[in-house]
């Protein structure tokens, strides 16, 4: 004879699981394990109402369903009708998350980096993990070791980069920054609300950067190609970027999965939200016809090679007043 699992203790089980919802982030960043209860319970009234649907399902539905294979379609559902963000994460997922945010796989790298024409170098940025901020910097190396001459400007893909661990896009802003306001968040707890600055130096000692973008340019990315844009140091080339403004964080539960909630928005040096709006840039150029491998090919790595050029030629002559100002506003 099929189990039936009482209302009571259903309503019971879901006093003490909301009565015990943690906290850790993905912009994204990581956070601690559960810790004590969190100040108020579910109504009663509410939680009977769940076991009363709970125990339907157990005794109605057509086909018998497991009570464990129950419960965590309902709390994924929980967490998913949140927003598009957040989720319920099993132990696998989790571990996939791990992973990626790591970026421990040896054959994965996140950054590409090549002389693109004399005296300009290329960093290509798939993703942001926590490695990303060390292969940016041995990547720059490269380039100026293989340069007779220092590298005169840099060109920062960041196209179809759906961004990845918070901290580590704000170490990238900071490679190419020396002061001021990254990114700050705001939240409803104390974890929530931040405000990273950059520090003193600038890999790129001050030269000229041109920033691609695009609609796959999310999170992490759009944080970097703000702080860039916001203080003055790269001109955006390309098109409007997805627009995700919010930081998620994962937070381990008990049993050994974690749950990925959305904790905060955040805002651009401005002051601005690019939540569901994006980052416009300066400078709209048309997406090539296939995933981008050469100058010849991609129009958007076109544009963005002889906007750089122009600048390093107006850095090289003395610039009448205005002459910036002219250079970002004029779309060939």
């Amino acid at each position: 004879m099929r189990s039936r699992t009482p209302i009571a203790l259903i309503a019971g089980l879901l006093l003490g699981f909301c009565g015990a919802a943690s906290h850790s982030v993905l912009a994204e960043r990581p956070g601690e394990p559960a810790g004590a209860p969190a100040p108020g319970l579910l109504p009663w009234q509410e939680a009977r109402l769940f076991a009363e649907v709970y125990e339907r399902i157990k005794r109605d539905y057509v086909d018998e369903v497991d009570d464990h294979a129950l419960m965590e379609t309902a709390l994924r559902g929980m967490v998913a009708a949140l927003d598009p963000h957040s989720a319920y994460l099993d132990r696998s997922q989790l571990e996939q998350v791990r992973v990626s945010t790591a970026g421990a796989t040896p054959s994965t790298h996140s950054v590409e980096a090549r002389t693109l024409a004399p005296g300009i170098g290329y960093l290509r940025i798939t993703t942001f993990n926590e490695a990303t901020p060390e292969e940016l910097r041995r990547a720059i190396i490269r380039i100026k070791s293989s340069n007779d001459s220092r590298i005169m400007g840099y060109l920062i893909d960041l196209r179809n980069n759906p961004g990845g661990v918070l901290e580590s896009g704000v170490a990238v802003a900071d490679d190419f920054l020396d002061s001021g306001v990254i990114v700050t968040g705001d939240g409803r707890t104390p974890e929530s609300r931040f405000s990273m600055e950059a520090t003193p130096g600038d890999l790129s000692e001050g030269a000229p950067l041109v920033v691609l973008v695009n609609q796959g340019s999310a999170s992490a990315s759009e944080i970097v190609a703000a702080a860039l844009k916001d203080h003055g140091r790269a001109l955006l080339v390309g098109q409007r970027t997805y627009g995700k403004g919010s930081v998620q964080t994962v937070t381990p539960l008990a049993h050994g999965g974690a749950i990925k909630l959305t904790t905060s928005r955040y805002f651009t040096p401005s002051g601005a939200s690019i939540q569901s709006v994006g980052l416009m840039p300066d400078v709209l150029a048309e997406e090539p016809v296939q995933a981008p491998d050469a100058a010849a090919a991609d129009p958007q790595l076109a544009v963005a090679l002889r906007l750089l050029q122009e600048r390093l030629r107006a850095a090289a002559q003395p610039a009448a007043p205005g002459a910036l100002v002219a250079l970002r506003t004029a779309v060939p």
